[in-house]
């Protein structure tokens, strides 16, 4: 059976790189991000299904609103997974999530997910 990986590997390096971003609010974006491994594999183990060999990156770009922390205008500016159902599936699972402590400003979020088939 092949499984989705390392979708928040990168995260915590890129979370972690925004010297803006409070260490609360790192951690908050890595537990929201957390949250959704499971959709992420999801959309991933669907993707193999149609793809056997897909493999590989997308970067994700997002915003979490001031206020309501609700992440938004989730998008893909990079992406070498050739499947647009992933891509749908993705922005959809992001797009649920919102920080569980809002910020009194909008916060522009960017990391990559990595999406490799194991055994």
């Amino acid at each position: 059976m092949t499984r989705g990986l390392g979708a928040l590997a990168t995260l915590a390096l890129v979370v972690a790189s925004c010297a803006s971003f409070s260490d609360a609010t790192r951690k908050d974006i890595e537990g929201r991000m957390a949250s959704i491994q499971g959709g992420l594999d999801g959309c991933y183990q669907a993707a193999l299904t149609r793809n056997r060999a897909l493999a590989g990156g997308m970067e994700l770009a997002f915003v979490a609103e001031s206020k309501t922390g609700q992440f938004k205008d989730v998008r893909i500016p990079k992406n070498d997974l050739p499947d647009p159902e992933l891509v749908t599936c993705v922005t959809s699972q992001v797009g649920a999530l919102k920080l569980a402590k809002p910020t009194s400003t909008n916060l522009s979020i960017a990391f990559p997910l990595r999406f490799v088939p194991q055994d």
